[in-house]
């Protein structure tokens, strides 16, 4: 994959895709490509979150696609929030050492947002990497047209694409990872059985300390969501 970006010339913007599930080596390939390229590209992510999650496994910084494409701007009187897109010279500066913008968890991007980064890499003169699970929900807003839009869908118009297929070893230790495969093979009840379960006696105790350590409950139901919430504020 990075040897093919690596040979992209003339015509730009060119845009490849990397898909692939979790586990499969996506963010492991990020990483090479300072190596194989000479330099580091500009990584841009939907959410802080998955931002510093680049750094983190791959040791690219990156940034979130609001961040490098607008600028914010609120209106005092009824706070709402506009983005303006940045100057050229603007986005000419922060562009990073490679002619290559990397659209990392890319199926949180949509039809309007894609629009935009495709427009300002054709001004730079930039190619682009998208990158993602196929399998993840794209975002729920349509096209123009009315149709999903997916930049992972096999009907994009890209110029490359590579599919990792393969979990690497180290990722089957995780047994989400492990769940999600056997979700999408047809078999959701040996999925679930490879998920930690947490009594109901020690919910309440296990949860606190979720939130304690600044994490989320997600809960299926409302009447669970307030129960619990009754039930740990009472313990904290």
């Amino acid at each position: 994959m990075v040897e093919s970006v690596k040979k992209f010339d003339g015509r730009r913007p060119k845009v490849a895709v990397l898909a692939g599930v979790a586990g499969s080596g996506k963010t492991f390939t990020l990483s090479k490509i300072p190596e194989v390229l000479g330099g580091v590209p500009l990584v841009l992510c939907p959410t802080g979150k998955s931002a510093l999650r680049v750094f983190q496994l791959a040791g690219i910084n990156a940034r979130t696609i609001h961040s490098f494409a607008f600028h914010a701007k609120e209106n005092p009187m009824t706070g709402e929030v506009t983005y303006i897109r940045k100057a050229i010279a603007e986005l000419q500066d922060s562009k990073g050492e490679l002619d290559l913008i990397v659209i990392d968890e890319s199926s949180m991007v949509d039809a309007d947002l894609w629009a935009e980064l495709f427009d300002i890499a054709t001004v730079l003169r930039m190619n682009i990497l998208v990158v993602g699970d196929p399998f993840q929900l794209p975002p729920v807003k349509q096209d123009h047209n009315g149709h999903e839009f997916n930049l992972l869908s096999e009907d994009f118009n890209y110029d490359v694409r590579v599919d990792l297929t393969e979990i690497v070893r180290q990722a089957l230790g995780s047994p989400i990872i492990r769940a999600s495969m056997l979700i999408r093979e047809g078999d959701p009840a040996t999925a679930l059985l490879q998920l930690p379960r947490i009594p109901n006696s020690q919910l309440v105790d296990y949860a606190a300390s979720i939130m304690k350590g600044d994490g989320v409950v997600l809960c299926h139901q409302n009447k669970t969501r307030f129960a619990l919430n009754d039930a740990i504020r009472l313990a904290m």
